[in-house]
């Protein structure tokens, strides 16, 4: 099939495999890649080829089937940039889009093997083809070529913004009076009130006072509609692929326990403070909101580290020189050792550590390793080296497997009962010279802390006639377990006295107990500050009463703020504090002339007093 791209595929149903056209497999070797592209969204297959030394002519390429050649000098860089090879004379075939790129491997397809292809219409309804298998090819892991952004980050913020303004301009367009209405917007974005959105309207509509109806929005004056093409170039595909990669994150930290709100909270965060004159008093009061995060914030576990906006960032980084990653253990996606680990370490040393296990970091290892590098703890060209070494060890061991046309039989491949224990906390990391088989990613669920287990939950039901009854209901999924087992550990909290509390050994209920001691701690010392604050105020406050306020001492005093009353003249309040100000608290009466004017400016306080005139 030849032609152009908008010329052949008018409709959505010209994308299926009911014709004849070639139809191409591609089956990826990571259980769930990170980040996939959409329906009716295309890649490049092009086929790599370095140049041999010394060789001013481009030897004769055999002809592929599929892809397009391009040829690369002896001395450029690898389209897989740190983390693959292309050696002289190598054809490499590789998956390129804007998201990811990812060498190919082809397979010959067995000649009993056969697509089944339904298409459904609301017209014609379903119908089922067969169609014979053109080419079928085996994706390597894919290595991503931008960051997937993290939850709340401004690329997120902005592609809110941009599909509201398509909404707008699209309701506009097919309004006879040239508005939109601002509750229709709302529908369409989940989780969002009229309030938010009128903010945000704001930015390019305005409000049409025109209109017989309320709620209207139309374009501001001297701007025209975008037309059909410019409203969908404001977000693009892979901008909405790698926002769905972010979500199926969020939901993997959540089904494991852990909030997603705090999976890109820094160390060094800093509070906000807020300013409130009142104790707090309970658990569910306000808490300063960098300090909050910043309590809640444990080690960090694997379920993090492995959360899609840090590993394809921790990537990017190390394709830069600017990172190191793990290489091996949890983070591998296949769990035999043929792929790489995208977990950052640390480029001092973390390597090495990682690498040689525990025994690395103890105190007679540290010593050897100072002694025989010269007084530092590790060496940096060996750790580069190994770093190398590493990589190139992975990407072989891969590129033999994959590329492998030996069959196997079902009976010969290992089967596991538990193929997911990535976000198991209790779980060690796999050092590089071990290969568990035990894949880390795939499974039928994407988040087991709790694997090969099953709880029994009685609950007391109350049925229709008044009368109650005992059932009993036994779970088997790992994320609904951990999830009813987080609920009862708070519940249990809730009700536990938490100055009595005490470490009993079970992490999750520790872990949650230590959060609720860090509020309480941060709203006793919240409190704290508070009541100081207060008592200096007052200090001050019966020094100006007393007409010590004018003295050198007095000034020194630190105060809430430097305004001046317009009520008294005193400084150190304004004219609604009627703690401090002395005619609003009765310790002073204001003159005739204060009571005519309104009390604006016009009472003079006694020599001597606070903000007396000079």
């Amino acid at each position: 099939m030849k032609g152009k791209a908008h010329e052949i595929f008018l409709k959505s149903r010209d994308l299926s495999l009911c014709d004849n056209s070639a139809a191409v497999l591609f089956e990826y070797c990571e259980p769930r890649p990170r980040v996939l592209n959409g329906f009716a969204m295309g890649s490049r297959l092009i086929n790599y080829y370095r140049r041999k030394e010394n060789s001013n002519e481009e030897d004769q390429l055999t002809k592929l089937e599929l892809g397009e050649y391009r040829t690369l000098l002896p001395e450029d860089r690898s389209p897989f940039s740190l983390f693959g090879t292309v050696d002289p004379g190598e054809v490499v075939p590789t998956l390129h889009n804007e998201m990811y790129r990812a060498p190919v491997f082809k397979h010959t397809p067995r000649n009993t093997d056969f697509l089944i292809v339904r298409s459904t219409t609301g017209i014609g309804g379903a119908k089922w083809y067969i169609h014979k298998i053109d080419h079928m090819h085996v994706v390597g892991q894919t290595f991503p070529s931008v960051d997937v952004p993290g939850p709340h980050s401004r690329r997120v913020t902005n592609a809110s913004k941009s599909r509201m303004k398509m909404l707008a301009f699209r309701m506009i367009r097919h309004s006879r009076s040239d508005n939109c209405q601002l509750s229709d917007i709302t529908k369409h974005i989940a989780e969002s009130t009229d309030t938010q959105n009128r903010q945000k309207l704001k930015e390019f509509l305005q409000y049409d006072r025109d209109s017989k109806e309320k709620g209207m929005w139309r374009l501001k004056p001297g701007e025209i509609l975008p037309d059909e093409n410019a409203i969908r170039a404001m977000i693009k595909p892979e901008e909405v692929c790698l926002l769905d990669a972010m979500q199926l994150g969020i939901k993997e930290l959540e089904d494991a326990g852990y909030d997603p709100r705090n999976a890109t909270i820094d160390d060094e965060a800093q509070g906000v403070e807020v300013d409130d004159d009142e104790d707090d008093d309970g658990e569910g009061s306000k808490i300063v909101k960098g300090a909050k995060k910043i309590a809640e914030k444990q080690e960090e576990t694997l379920a993090d580290k492995m959360a899609p906006w840090k590993t394809t960032k921790a990537f990017i980084d190390a394709c830069a020189q600017k990172a190191m990653l793990q290489l091996h253990g949890e983070g591998d996606p296949t769990g035999h050792g043929l792929g790489f680990s995208f977990i950052r370490t640390s480029m001092k040393g973390g390597y090495i550590e990682a690498v040689q296990g525990p025994l690395a970091t103890s105190a007679d290892a540290m010593e050897r390793e100072k002694r025989a590098n010269g007084g530092h703890a590790y060496n940096v060209k060996k750790q580069q080296a190994m770093y190398e070494e590493g990589i190139r060890e992975i990407w072989d061991k891969q590129k033999a497997t994959l590329s492998d046309p030996q069959e196997h039989d079902v009976n010969d491949i290992a089967t596991t009962e538990d193929e997911d224990d990535r976000f198991n906390v209790q779980s060690v990391a796999t050092p590089a010279i071990f290969d568990e088989g035990t894949s880390q990613i795939s499974g039928l669920t994407s988040s087991s802390r709790h694997p090969k287990r099953t709880i029994r939950i009685t609950r007391e039901v109350e049925l229709p006639d008044g009368t109650t009854q005992m059932r009993t209901e036994i779970v088997h999924d790992p994320v609904v377990i951990s999830q009813y087992i987080k609920r009862r550990t708070e519940a249990d909290l809730e009700m536990r006295d938490i100055y009595s509390a005490r470490p009993t050994g079970n992490a999750d209920h520790d872990r949650l107990a230590g959060l609720r001691i860090k509020k309480e701690l941060e709203r006793l010392e919240k409190n704290k500050a508070r009541r100081q604050a207060r008592e200096q105020q007052k200090e001050l406050h019966q020094k100006a009463s007393t007409g010590d306020a004018g003295s050198p001492g007095a000034d020194k005093i630190p105060t809430g703020t430097t305004r001046k009353c317009a009520n008294c003249g005193q400084v150190g309040h304004i004219k609604t504090n009627k703690k401090l100000c002395p005619l609003l608290n009765g310790t002073m009466k204001a003159d005739n002339g204060a009571s005519e004017h309104g009390g604006f400016g016009n009472y003079n306080a006694p020599a001597g007093g606070a903000g007396s005139p000079i």
